[in-house]
């Protein structure tokens, strides 16, 4: 699977975990205000396709 490759965890161990297992710890704090902000505004946004996306990979 893609997840494998990507994040290096089979998908058994993403099962019921949260997803901020995979955000890097220095952009955790800046996700979850972009997140609170999306709440109180919900609204479709354009993803940029061309950004490689940041993540953490399992060692």
């Amino acid at each position: 699977m893609q997840i494998d490759n990507l994040f290096g965890y089979f998908i058994e161990d993403l099962i019921d975990q949260n997803m901020k297992l995979l955000i890097p710890e220095n952009f955790k704090e800046q996700r979850i205000k972009h997140r609170e902000q999306y709440f109180q505004n919900p609204k479709l946004r354009p993803i940029n396709i061309n950004l490689e996306p940041l993540r953490l990979k399992k060692i």
